[in-house]
């Protein structure tokens, strides 16, 4: 599908609500949408004012998003677009096999018109391609501007999903972390495997039911009859389907991984999706380790989890495209921040804004000071989410130099034998306690960061 298909299809929408076809500056702003460029961009290219090409195009976005029912914008535009279930057939008659929207004609995949999305370092292309025979739906899914590293990750992953044929995948790890966008580039390697490809965002209101038919209207487009359940659709189909944000659908202020009242149903899913005989994979995304997987993976079922962690001090590719200054220093501020992606683009704003990109200046400055910054916020929202117990041993932990033993609980917390192991076991599960070996025997100790924030926030 190319640009002039996509202005084509837009000028269809935009006449079906209004009457008219698309003016100049509306398909310079869809055109220049698709070839990835701002609005400041496109208003230079075009010699008009970036407010009005601003305006404009949150009208055309609104406009289209009434023709379609779903909700498009600038960032989501291309996706949606190129997602098989809209793609226009504008000379067919309407037959069993299409589906009329506004008066226009939408084919099944029947007529061939399965669009594959472009891969994140692919141009739109400007002439016609071969339609892909997959359906993807990854209008939920992040962008991808830059990917670094993670190569023993994505072979861990592809191993396990393409080889040993496993049906659940469950990446967790701290909050911006990355998660999300290095499932969407696992996705580039593997989705030729998969006949769908869906990707979908829990939030507070992801009832298992609504999830289901959610899953109907995907395949109202092909030309088998609907299922009841989504495990009939794994179970009939070679599907990949990716869960992103679990987390939203556990308790706060209680230990980690345990769902809310309203989101049980999930663990009947999950079972079943492990349970059953499949060649389709499930991937879910969440802050922490869900609790209920413990013990599928004692039964050895196909499952996996993956901590995803912050890159190691060698990668440092993410402060070259931050044009950072001291080479030599780099390795020091990965680890001094850990490898973590977003706290790292923090840091590298702050260092171009107040010491001209050196980092030696930097460091030097923040010697006797761990400077945070707005990584706090990101810190914040992740310890809200603690239960009285974990908040009780957090703190001990940030005011303590030694490494916690799980022999005894120490006497200054108050906490029974039990209450202290499934604390320390819910902080693991969080990310926010690694454990060491010493002589023999294994040993916690805080993440630094966030033991430096709970220490200056008391």
């Amino acid at each position: 599908m190319n640009i002039p298909e996509v202005i084509k299809l837009a000028d269809d929408l935009v006449f079906s609500q209004t009457g008219d076809h698309l003016n100049y500056l509306q398909e310079a702003i869809i055109k220049g949408t698709l070839q990835h460029k701002n609005y400041t961009q496109i208003a230079k290219e075009i010699n008009s004012s970036e407010s009005h090409v601003k305006n404009t195009g949150a009208e055309l976005w609104q406009l289209l998003s009434s023709a379609l029912g779903e909700h498009i914008t600038k960032k989501n535009f291309k996706n949606i677009f190129y997602k098989a279930k809209i793609y226009n057939n504008y000379n067919s008659n309407i037959g069993k096999d299409n589906l009329k929207v506004n008066n226009l004609n939408f084919c099944s995949e029947r007529d061939s018109t399965k669009v594959q999305l472009p891969t994140e370092n692919e141009e739109y292309c400007t002439e016609t391609t071969q339609l892909s025979p997959q359906l993807l739906d990854l209008s939920y899914a992040p962008d991808i501007f830059n990917f670094y590293g993670r190569t023993s990750e994505l072979s861990i992953l592809k191993k396990a999903i393409l080889d040993e044929k496993i049906r659940l995948v469950t990446v967790y790890g701290l909050s911006e972390v990355g998660k999300s966008t290095f499932i969407r580039y696992l996705i580039t390697q593997i989705k030729e495997n998969f006949d769908y490809i869906i990707w979908r965002n829990l939030t507070e209101s992801s009832h298992i039911q609504k999830l289901t038919n959610d899953f109907k209207q995907f395949f109202l487009y092909s030309e088998n009859p609907p299922y009841s359940q989504i495990l009939d659709y794994l179970i009939n189909y070679r599907c990949l389907l990716i869960l992103d944000d679990l987390q939203n659908l556990f308790k706060t202020n209680e230990l980690a991984g345990e769902y809310l009242p309203e989101y049980q149903d999930y663990i009947n899913f999950f079972q079943q999706v492990v349970t059953s005989s499949h060649q389709s994979c499930l991937i879910t995304i969440s802050w922490e380790k869900p609790r209920h997987l413990s013990s599928l993976e004692n039964k050895n079922y196909p499952l996996t989890t993956l901590q995803l962690k912050g890159f190691e001090n060698n990668n440092t590719e993410i402060l070259k495209h931050n044009d950072l200054q001291d080479e030599d220093k780099w390795s020091d501020l990965m680890s001094l921040y850990q490898g973590h992606p977003a706290w790292l683009n923090i840091i590298a704003e702050v260092i171009k804004d107040l010491f001209n990109g050196s980092v030696t200046q930097f460091l030097s400055y923040n010697q006797e000071l761990l400077f945070l910054g707005d990584i706090e916020l990101i810190l914040k929202r992740q310890l809200e989410r603690l239960s009285p117990l974990e908040n009780k041993l957090v703190l001990f932990m940030a005011n303590s130099t030694e490494l916690l033993g799980i022999s005894n609980p120490p006497e200054e917390i108050e906490l029974s034998k039990v209450d202290f192991l499934m604390t320390v076991q819910s902080l693991e599960r969080r990310c926010l306690l690694e454990k060491i070996e010493q002589n023999g025997r294994k040993k916690f100790k805080s993440n630094r960061i966030f033991k430096h924030y709970c220490l200056h926030k008391q």
